[in-house]
């Protein structure tokens, strides 16, 4: 699942799906999709949520960290409000340039190094 998370990332990254549309997915994750115990999925969701700019989230962020479902040793909430500080703008542009977040265009350029 927290991979999946990540596909997601790579999708607004790529401008093929909207930040909003993630977000509103996120927060469904939240609010009661996601069962309420720590996984690295919890993990995962904050961290993926802190790169989106959290605002929406950031109460839902609040009360996953409340309740120890995030480890705050993977992404502590001061990381989030640092991220919130950057402005919407900006973090969408990290995104943008995050080679970790590319689509494949190539696959044997891509994979070829493993032969």
């Amino acid at each position: 699942m927290s991979s999946a998370l990540g596909s997601l990332m790579t999708l607004v990254a790529a401008r093929q799906v909207g930040r909003e549309e993630i977000v509103n997915y996120f927060a469904v994750l939240f609010r009661g999709k996601l069962k309420r115990t720590w996984s690295h999925v919890w993990d995962k969701l904050v961290s993926c949520s802190s790169d989106l700019y959290p605002a929406e989230l950031l109460g839902d962020i609040e009360q996953a960290y409340e309740e120890d479902l995030v480890d705050p040793t993977y992404i502590g909430f001061k990381h989030v409000k640092q991220r919130l500080e950057m402005g919407n703008d900006r973090l969408l542009a990290r995104l943008a340039d995050d080679p970790h977040l590319r689509l494949v265009e190539d696959t044997v350029a891509e994979m070829g190094w493993w032969a």
